[in-house]
């Protein structure tokens, strides 16, 4: 990393996290996202969106995607132990695990067909440009199961590049990352390795007794990845990546802190082949990609399971500028979703239309519209509309309503369900006033047909809730830049109202979230940040039923130090203060709210690291 004092995309990616932009639309000319299914500049978005760049990924030295993810507003973490554990984000009350956060990486569904939802726990974040965080519904854009907001990763690409990471610390862990990449004109390409392991700590523990009383489960992760571009003649461009994931990690099954037999495998290969034509007023893609995953699960209690899934997809889009400032994106794609062990498959086909208009100078109105087939569910349309009016430089006002669409996943359909599962039908909406440095939003969405886990494994089914399930809050954010402290303030909180159709608090759902985050740079080549995450009220099952578990605050201190412009050096601990918190609970005695036993968060946790980049 070379450090850059106050750097242009480190400050601007805590900017656009306030849920919008609230800066002047020219000072964000540089800095594009793809909302709409193509890159943009930020001013021309209405959708609420965050932006997390490469900048900040590596000062505050983010290791996974859920580490990333803390402190946006809107989102909580739920982890089953330590890295490489089963992991959920919830976005604004809604489930990635219950697929209703679409995560991507360069367009490409990350989703696990044969499970639940995309494998956070194995998204390392080395060699990533910058992650978009979209709130609200996005079907209307990216299709089914972006019905509460789309998290779509963007890679590094090809060119004059190269760089190396070594860092270490608590629990044996050690990675290596690094980076190639050389090119012009006419052709250029990028290599990725990273590798991470760790002796980690015990999953799950007594709810009275530290993770260290018990063993240790260890994790290993190695990524690949190669990307080739090629542009042969001026405007036309070809590009392939080929990524692979090789993961495996120890758990404990069955409320036993100290099993030793519990394993699971995973591998993911990521290929994709595109044809890129950029013309003055017309542009336009064709591609076909999918994604292949391996999962090997071997349980102390249940014996051994092995699931192989893919997700096949092949489209196009044309994007047309009009007006000289309006552009409409038309674009038609289509899926083949398959639990290859389990013989079991889906398709999907569908169509879609883009729209961004700037009315006047200062009025934006975005609109959207897709259509989609499937061959096992009923067939959808789904849209969004938004308006974002600046009033001035420094203020501005945005709202936004869209539809979505959950189809059920193969897993979930495989069940012995005594009814056909429905997909769920979501509308929602946000209004965000923009006051110079200061956003605020308020957001509501309701689901219809919930789809809903019922009973115990191995007689586990699903079904379809009656009514609606509600999420609503508000999200707050501020920041500012103290010229004469050196130091950058970022602050911002979010109220959070989710309940399901009788009206019951869902679990593991923080009624109350907050982030304060400070980055001091009064030292030479230096920079030092400290954050202090607080997660209000949670309970633990749904109705205020399981164990309170929120009301804590943990605290994380980073500190970066260029020794040149081709090295630096780095320092990260976690959790500084060693809080005793919980985010989940395995499980209860038969008559006491007090869990017996819950998932190790890891306590005080230090590394450092050196970085060397030409």
């Amino acid at each position: 990393m070379t450090f850059k004092i106050r750097s242009l995309p480190l400050t601007l990616g805590f900017c656009l996290s306030a849920s919008a932009v609230y800066a002047t639309p020219k000072s964000l000319d540089k800095i594009v996202v793809s909302a709409n299914k193509t890159e943009q500049k930020a001013p021309s978005v209405s959708a609420n969106i965050s932006i997390i760049t490469a900048d900040e990924i590596e000062q505050k030295h983010y290791q996974t995607l859920d580490d990333a993810l803390k402190t946006v507003p809107g989102l909580a973490i739920k982890k089953s132990g330590g890295t490489g554990q089963q992991t959920s984000i919830f976005l604004r009350g809604a489930s990635s695990s219950d697929r209703q956060v679409l995560i991507l990486q360069d367009g490409i569904e990350l989703t696990d067909p044969s499970g639940l939802g995309a494998s956070i726990a194995n998204i390392q974040l080395s060699g990533i440009e910058r992650i978009e965080i979209i709130k609200g519904p996005q079907s209307g854009t990216w299709g089914a199961n972006a019905s509460a907001g789309v998290i779509n990763i963007i890679t590094k690409k090809g060119g004059k590049q190269a760089s190396v990471d070594l860092k270490t610390g608590s629990f044996n862990t050690k990675r290596l990352s690094s980076t190639l990449g050389a090119g012009n004109d006419k052709v250029d390409f990028l290599v990725h390795f990273n590798q991470h392991t760790t002796d980690g700590f015990s999953s799950i523990r007594k709810y009275d007794e530290s993770q260290a009383q018990f063993e240790n489960d260890a994790f290993k992760q190695t990524d690949v990845r190669f990307q080739l571009g090629l542009t042969p003649v001026k405007n036309h461009r070809f590009e392939t990546t080929v990524n692979k994931i090789s993961a495996t990690a120890d758990y404990d099954s069955s409320s036993n802190p100290d099993d030793t037999s519990s394993n699971s495998a995973y591998d993911s290969t990521i290929r994709q082949v595109q044809y890129l034509y950029s013309g003055q007023t017309i542009s336009t893609k064709l591609f076909v990609q999918d994604h292949h995953i391996e999962r090997t699960l071997n349980d102390g209690s249940y014996g051994t399971s092995q699931y192989e899934a893919s997700i096949e997809e092949y489209g196009g889009q044309a994007t047309f500028d009009y007006r000289s400032t309006d552009q409409l994106i038309l674009s038609a794609n289509s899926k083949h979703y398959r639990d290859i062990a389990k013989e079991r498959n889906f398709y999907n086909t569908g169509i879609g239309v883009n729209n961004t208009n700037h009315i006047t100078e200062t009025l934006l109105l975005t609109e959207a519209l897709r259509y989609d087939h499937f061959n096992r569910f009923e067939n959808a349309t789904t849209g969004k509309i938004g308006v974002k009016n600046y009033f001035s430089a420094n203020t501005f006002v945005s709202a936004n309503y869209g539809t979505g669409y959950n189809v059920p996943s193969l897993y979930q359909l495989s069940t012995n369900n005594p009814e056909q599962l429905k997909p769920e039908s979501i509308e929602g909406y946000d209004v965000t006033l923009g006051i110079y440095n200061t956003t605020l939003t308020y957001f509501r969405s309701t689901t219809q047909d919930l789809i809903t886990a019922q009973g115990s494994w191995p007689s586990n089914y699903y079904a379809n809730a009656s009514g609606k399930t509600l999420s609503e809050g508000v999200e707050f954010a501020y920041q500012r830049a103290i010229d004469s402290l050196a130091t950058d303030v970022n602050f911002n909180a979010t109220w959070l109202n989710a309940r399901n159709k009788d009206n019951q608090v869902l679990a593991y759902r923080p009624e109350q979230t907050a982030n304060l985050t400070f980055d001091y740079y009064g030292l030479p080549q230096t920079q030092i940040g400290l954050v202090t995450r607080y997660t209000g009220t949670t309970y633990s099952a749904d109705n205020q039923q399981g164990a309170q578990i929120g009301e804590y605050f943990v605290t994380d201190l980073t500190a970066n130090y260029q020794v040149n412009r081709h090295v630096s050096l780095y320092g990260q601990v976690l959790n500084l203060f060693n809080q005793q918190y919980v985010e989940g609970v395995v499980d209860y005695p038969a008559t006491n709210p007090v869990p017996n036993y819950v998932y190790s968060t890891g306590g005080v946790q230090a590394f450092v690291g050196v970085k060397g980049e030409l």
